[in-house]
């Protein structure tokens, strides 16, 4: 069976949107105005953080919608209202903002790559990049808002990134040192909340609102959907 961490502290009425573990093997789940519990390896609640608006050292929201971890344990907690890294030792809070100063709102999702670069994709538009130093962090635009509203983003095997735009369809873009560059396009609609790549690299899969999507990566390869028809309980897939 499996069990269900559920400490008095767990509220049905809150929308749970991302689980992460640390490095020490600690468990972060994001909940949408619930803040972030913290849960040791024995499924036991540790820490509950929530925002103070009274504090600037606090969350910048109770919505929190994703949650990254580093090579280097640092922990990203994303919202609707911004984005901060926490110093879990020192529970302390450090907002990461653009060199301007200011918030990146609506952050949707964040992406962690292979080569540990940490990408983050927000609703309002655009994609960012969190930029790292020792003792502080800063967020830089990769690809403008004015481009599109971006959903969530995964990487593929090959390096490629793969974001749904404004619901209509999924960019591929490649990541260098000199940027992001859109590649191509899939013609894959709808709300796009789950990623996967076969051992191959030859086949993609995406959950998606729509059900869950088959595609070829060659040229011209055409998306199979895989739905309540096909067995499906549902069309909405909400991971993958």
């Amino acid at each position: 069976s499996i069990p269900k961490i559920k400490p008095a502290t767990l509220n049905d009425k809150y929308s749970y949107w991302t689980i992460k573990e640390d490095l020490r093997g600690n468990i972060w789940v994001g909940a949408c105005q619930g803040g972030v519990f913290i849960f040791d390896k024995n499924r036991n609640l540790i820490r509950h953080l929530m925002q103070q608006p009274d504090k600037s050292n606090s969350l910048t929201s109770n919505c929190v919608r994703d949650i990254m971890v580093d090579k280097n344990n640092r922990i990203y907690i994303a919202s609707a209202s911004g984005l901060v890294w926490y110093d879990y030792a020192n529970d302390r809070y450090h907002a990461v903002r653009t060199d301007s100063g200011a918030d990146v709102l609506n952050i949707s999702h964040m992406c962690r790559t292979a080569s540990n670069r940490i990408l983050i994709a927000t609703e309002t538009g655009g994609i960012y990049e969190i930029k790292r130093g020792r003792n502080s962090a800063q967020v830089i635009e990769l690809y403008p808002a004015e481009k599109g509203r971006f959903q969530t983003i995964f990487e593929g095997l090959d390096g490629s990134l793969y974001s749904v735009r404004n619901s209509e369809k999924i960019c591929v873009f490649q990541l260098d040192n000199l940027g992001l560059h859109l590649r191509d396009s899939l013609p894959i609609g709808g709300l796009v909340n789950g990623f996967y790549e076969n051992s191959t690299g030859k086949l993609l899969y995406f959950a998606t609102s729509n059900g869950i999507v088959r595609i070829g990566k060659s040229k011209g390869s055409k998306p199979v959907y895989v739905t309540n028809q096909n067995g499906l309980p549902g069309n909405y897939i909400a991971g993958l």
